[in-house]
Formats: C-alpha cells, sequence, structure tokens
C-alpha cells in the first residue's frame, strides 16, 4: 500500500507526471529535445569557430607533413587525429537548426588561430603549440559561456579541451627535445 508521502515527489527530483506531459507535447521536435538553454545562434557560431579552428589546424599540420621530412610521421599522426576529432562538432551542431559551415574562404576568419606556417622545422612546432594553446583557451571561454546552459555540448568540449591539453603536453614534449634547455621560446 502507498502512502501520500510515497507518491509525492521530492523537491530535488522532477515530476514524473509533468516530464510525460512534456514528453508528449514535445515528440515533434525528434527523439530528445535539444537541452540547451543557450542562444541557438550563439552556439552555432561558437561550434562552426570551434571546427574552423580544428579544419585549420589539418590544413597546417598536412602542410608540415610535406615540408618536414624528419618529423613527417608524427605530424601526420596529429593532421589524422584532429581530422578524426572533428566529428563531435558537426554532431553537436547537428542537434540545432543550423548547419556546419566549411565555407573554406572563412575559415581563417571564424578560427581564433591562424593558419602560420613556420619557416623551419623547429617553427613549425612552435606555431602549432601557439595554435594549440589558443585553441585550448578559446575552448575554456566556451565551457564558461556554455556554463549550465547546454549540459551536452558543455561535456563535448570538456572533452575535446581534455585532447587540445594532451596534445600541446605531446607538442611541447616534441619541442624541447629539439631545443633542450633552451626554453620553448628560443
Amino acid at each position: 500500500m502507498r502512502t501520500k508521502a510515497a507518491t509525492q515527489s521530492h523537491p530535488a527530483l522532477p515530476d514524473v507526471q509533468e516530464l510525460r506531459r512534456r514528453a508528449r507535447r514535445l515528440m515533434d521536435q525528434g527523439a530528445v529535445g535539444n537541452g540547451s538553454a543557450a542562444d541557438r545562434t550563439t552556439l552555432i557560431r561558437v561550434l562552426n569557430g570551434v571546427l574552423a579552428t580544428w579544419l585549420v589546424c589539418i590544413l597546417r599540420h598536412k602542410r608540415h607533413c610535406h615540408m618536414a621530412s624528419g618529423i613527417h610521421p608524427a605530424l601526420l599522426q596529429n593532421a589524422n587525429r584532429k581530422q578524426s576529432r572533428s566529428g563531435p562538432a558537426v554532431k553537436g551542431m547537428l542537434r540545432f537548426p543550423g548547419l556546419p559551415d566549411f565555407d573554406a574562404a572563412r575559415l581563417t576568419s571564424r578560427s581564433p588561430s591562424s593558419y602560420a606556417e613556420g619557416k623551419s622545422l623547429l617553427g613549425m612546432i612552435r606555431e602549432d603549440l601557439v595554435a594549440e594553446r589558443i585553441a585550448v583557451e578559446s575552448y575554456s571561454e566556451i565551457i564558461r559561456y556554455l556554463g549550465d546552459k547546454d549540459p551536452t555540448t558543455r561535456t563535448m568540449m570538456d572533452k575535446i579541451m581534455g585532447t587540445g591539453e594532451q596534445h600541446a603536453e605531446e607538442i611541447t614534449v616534441r619541442l624541447e627535445s629539439l631545443v633542450p634547455n633552451q626554453g620553448l621560446a628560443a
């Protein structure tokens, strides 16, 4: 036998009846609501910036693959890894009524990092580290902007930022191996 107290919901728990009504009312929006309280236009612009950052980095890494014969495998691996990571941002955008922007003419204007090539092997790796640091910082700002407004996108950005931090660490190790005991700015 259920008591009256057992049928009432706890204030911290959702009202089951309201959840059921809302699910039926919003069925035309697809399998799951987007769950975002963030401004959709801003969110799509931000995610397109993340995508542009990746694409610019992929292009830079691909160029470095061809220019730096001594470190070619590592740079090719970096480019391929970046390319495989663009999927979550594209999938994240598809939750909203906006499309991923792959227009090459607008890539560098949407990306916080620039397409700086580097004139030597050392210069190329430094440019990669600068770009990765810029990307990580911009991801951190995106995460702060999202706050609790869009937990799904924030979780995606947390993962992307973690991967970016790991990649920056790998670049730092590579750079330090080329200029031991001289510091990264040497």
